[in-house]
């Protein structure tokens, strides 16, 4: 475990409470930061100064490039979050190390918040939480505390005051994320809340692991072979907190400020939770190296990847083409392709020689290696970059744009224009965001080598360019923490970085309100609302309240959006982890509801969208064995999916165990 523990040696076992071991635990206290020290000699190449890289962006006219924050103020940034207050968490990772090191535990690495406070597009606020943690690889902000990504291990720290400093030490969610001992660059890495609820992350195909909650036997544990996963902690609420108190003036609250509350220790709205061990599933197994996720408007969610494929669907359950290792189940025959049309680099020379970035490789996008990925969705940019996947392309030291289309039963990615073109040699984005500003925000490793470290690590260098359009005017980032949930429901319907945030904070919260019942009020949007999508944030916020029973969702699968009848499908067969990549139930494996079952198999004879039918072929792999043939049996009977690029694999994947001998596991 590379974390650093003051008084506590934490083990979590499956299903301990949280807040046992926070009573428990010491405040983190640091030590002198050990100062970072550079392993790359300097060379005749110097990084441009910030604000000079940023000028010398090449972007589409109206784009302007600033420095949002740079050296000394960030170093060896490597992921970043928003928090629902506006505030940027940053990720510094300095025990990154050269390939003979691989990591340099001398070194710890740092979690930082950044806040604007004046709207002028650069911070003026930077605060320390935390420079207490190793080998940090991702950060997610919710649930009273901050989530990070420490391979071998996910960890929570808790901040149930909000007070921007830990409020114990760091707990071991989950273990078993061991990076490899050669391609070391392959670890987990980055973490994601999705519309559903749970966290998502990814994993590189050189680092298998077995994960699950510390002191989880192994036979019970989750074989990850390189992909997507998802966890979701469960929560059990133990009091009775009330919601952040009306302001009598009846207005909303300004950034910064907070009203009384009932309990002056705990943030406005919050609600003492326990955080419980939960659920983790693998959603997708396969591929090189994922680095980068985001979800569409509808809630689909795509992931960047380097080498063999940038851009692939979520489909769960799926085996997808994975170049430099093998699918461990040996009865998966075929596996699923990239969901992209073309690739960045010219494929008839080895991907390695892309690295040059010239002629054909640059010309096509710049090379094999990606990192980073937003859907956009902000209310800066123009109207022709709204859902296009973007993507940082590495060497080509650029920005991919992807225009994602319905094909089939699931997505093509069509490559657009490139654009914002760095003429910094040292540029390495690594991540990219929008903000609630709209603007796209992007970290910058800032280095002269790549991911493999042949020539030694640059730390004290870093940036954070902010990518705005136009002259947008300042704004004042709302305090969502401090709104009433009635409140915070209205923004449902608003734009999609304040809808997510605001569903946060209300999942978190739970379903409190001081004049209505709050799980009514979403309900009625959903059944009322025009917009397919408010429908899908409403159905997915009451599904985090567990608001929903089977009997609604039902009712819901002849809905006129195939979008919504997709979730529903999802919804209905949440509960009910998917097969492990050996074609074996997961360890705590669960059924649906026979009346649940019968419906999806209806669904899967007569529903007329691919895209509901894709779903569905993913579920078989939720169902009792004894049950999958009634499902798969009308799938793979219709005609217009013979030739598809996703379905019939997917059927197949879901019938592997039941027509084949189950592989033994790493245990027997």
């Amino acid at each position: 475990m590379r974390i650093r523990l003051t008084g506590l040696s934490v083990v979590v076992g499956f299903g301990l409470a949280l807040s046992l071991l926070l009573r428990a635990a010491e405040p983190t206290s640091s030590a002198t930061f050990p100062t970072p020290t550079n392993s790359e000699p300097d060379g005749p190449v110097k990084a441009l100064p910030p604000d000079e890289a940023a000028r010398e962006f090449r972007v589409p006219d109206g784009f302007h490039v600033s420095v949002f924050a740079a050296e000394p103020d960030v170093q060896n940034p490597i992921a970043m979050a928003w928090d629902a207050r506006g505030r940027l968490w940053v990720a510094e990772n300095y025990t990154y190390a050269d390939r003979t090191k691989k990591f340099d535990l001398s070194f710890r690495d740092r979690v930082l918040i950044f806040e604007d406070t004046d709207g002028d597009g650069r911070h003026d606020k930077r605060t320390v939480f935390t420079d207490d943690v190793q080998m940090l690889t991702g950060i997610e902000v919710g649930g009273d505390g901050i989530w990070l990504m420490t391979p071998p291990n996910l960890v929570f720290v808790p901040d149930h005051d909000g007070d921007d400093k830990p409020d114990g030490a760091p707990v071991v969610m989950l273990d078993g994320f061991t990076p490899s001992t050669d391609n070391y660059h392959t670890f987990a890495n980055g973490l994601k809340w999705g519309p559903d609820g749970w966290l998502y992350g990814r994993c590189g195909a050189s680092s298998p692991g077995r994960i699950g909650a510390p002191g989880t036997p192994d036979a019970q544990r989750v074989p990850l072979n390189g992909g997507i996963w998802r966890y979701r902690a469960s929560r059990e609420r133990r009091d009775e907190r009330q919601e952040p108190e009306k302001k009598e003036d009846n207005t909303l609250p300004t950034s910064g400020s907070r009203p009384s509350t009932l309990d002056s220790r705990l943030p406005s709205g919050s609600r003492l939770s326990t955080l419980r061990s939960g659920l983790v599933e693998v959603l997708c197994h396969g591929t090189t190296n994922p680095w980068g996720m985001d979800w569409n408007e509808h809630g689909e969610a795509f992931f960047i990847n380097t080498v063999n494929g940038h851009l692939w669907h979520v489909i769960p359950g799926a085996h997808f083409m994975r170049p430099h290792s093998e699918d461990p189940n040996p009865h998966v025959y075929e596996l699923i392709d990239q969901h992209a049309d073309h690739y960045h680099w010219d494929t008839g020379k080895d991907w390695s020689d892309s690295r040059n970035v010239t002629g054909e490789h640059d010309r096509l996008g710049g090379g094999h290696a990606h990192s980073g990925a937003i859907i956009y969705l902000g209310d800066n940019w123009p109207e022709q970059y709204r859902g296009r996947l973007l993507t940082l392309n590495l060497h080509g030291r650029r920005v991919n744009v992807e225009r994602l289309e319905q094909e089939g039963t699931g997505f093509v990615g069509r490559h657009e224009p490139d654009m914002l073109h760095a003429a910094d040699p040292w540029f390495r984005g690594i991540d990219l965001s929008y903000g609630p500003d709209g603007a796209v925000y992007i970290l910058d490793w800032s280095d002269t080598g790549e991911c493999h470290e042949h020539t030694g690590v640059h730390r004290t260098s870093g940036r954070i360019y902010r990518v705005s359009h136009g002259d947008p005017l300042r704004q004042t980032t709302l305090n969502l923490p401090s709104f009433e949930t009635r409140e915070l429901i209205t923004f449902l319907s608003r734009g999609e970085w304040h809808a997510r945030q605001a569903s946060r904070v209300m999942a978190s919260r739970g379903p409190i309100g001081s004049n209505a019942d709050p799980a009514a009020t979403v309900k009625s949007l959903f059944q009322l609302d025009p917009s397919e999508v408010v429908q899908i944030r409403a159905l997915c916020l009451l599904h985090q309240w567990r608001a929903l029973d089977d009997e609604f969702l039902l009712q819901q699968t002849r809905h006129p959006s195939e979008h919504v009848r997709a979730w529903v499908v999802r919804l209905l067969t949440d509960d009910c982890p998917l097969d492990t990549i050996q074609g074996q139930p997961h360890p705590f494996a669960t059924a649906p509801r026979d009346e649940v079952i019968r419906e999806l198999v209806r669904m899967a004879t007569e529903d007329d969208s691919g895209l509901v039918r894709l779903a569905l072929a993913s579920t078989l792999q939720r169902l009792p064995l004894e049950r999958r043939l009634e499902l798969a049996s009308p799938l793979a009977s219709r005609p217009e999916d013979a030739d598809d690029h996703n379905l019939p694999l997917m059927v197949w994947y879901g019938l592997m165990p039941i027509l084949v001998p189950s592989p033994p596991s790493s245990g027997e």
